[in-house]
């Protein structure tokens, strides 16, 4: 759905209020009515663009993935990066772009992973997959996609590695969060690595940093 500015900070507002009414009450607003209330605006112009609460949560968290999508759209030299460097701009941008919002990450991303994605994070995935196929497809055209079905290898595993680098960060206690980019960095060259002979360089690095015996 394209907006016009006015509507576009108007639902940013909305969304604002939502996060904020969150973090300082400790859960989300009680009902509609009273999350329309804080507002100040009418049930009716709620529903007009959201159908619950939930679906208001579930565009926050697309909204960071849109926010770094238009930033790298706007990138004149990100579309001449190769894939592996494409991957890893978009996991720092992203983690930049989350600094600002991490009382709220870590209040509400659900961790861990389970055996189907939330709801919640349905548009979000759909979102990340969407910018991933494109990515991955370069890079795979010619080793792994020969052996698995590259549909199936960036729905699991594209995607499980994102969320892997969002759970990270979310417990990362290192000044600067600077654990978080050089797990990004390792894991990131060990994904793409899967595909040729460097796979074991590759994860007996990742495995020192996580045992931390490498910076």
């Amino acid at each position: 759905m394209i907006m016009d500015k006015n509507e576009s900070d108007k639902i940013s507002e909305w969304l604002d209020v939502y996060r904020r009414i969150v973090l300082e009450e400790g859960e989300p607003p009680a009902s509609v009515y009273a999350f329309c209330k804080q507002l100040g605006i009418e049930e009716e112009e709620f529903f007009a663009r959201y159908s619950s609460l939930e679906a208001i949560e579930a565009e926050i968290w697309v909204e960071r993935i849109t926010h770094v999508r238009q930033i790298l759209s706007e990138d004149d030299e990100y579309e001449n990066y190769p894939p592996r460097q494409k991957a890893l701009t978009f996991f720092y941008t992203f983690l930049e772009a989350t600094k600002g919002q991490r009382s709220w990450y870590l209040a509400r991303f659900p961790r861990g992973y389970c055996a189907s994605e939330p709801e919640i994070l349905r548009e979000f995935k759909a979102s990340f997959l969407e910018w991933a196929r494109p990515i991955a497809a370069e890079e795979l055209k010619d080793s792994l996609a020969e052996r698995f079905q590259a549909e199936r290898w960036v729905a699991k595993v594209f995607y499980g590695h994102f969320r892997s680098i969002i759970n990270f960060s979310l417990k990362d206690r290192s000044r600067g969060f600077e654990r978080t980019d050089a797990y990004a960095e390792k894991s990131t060259r060990l994904l793409f690595d899967l595909a040729d002979t460097r796979i074991a360089d590759s994860a007996g690095d990742l495995l020192r940093f996580l045992a931390g015996r490498a910076s």
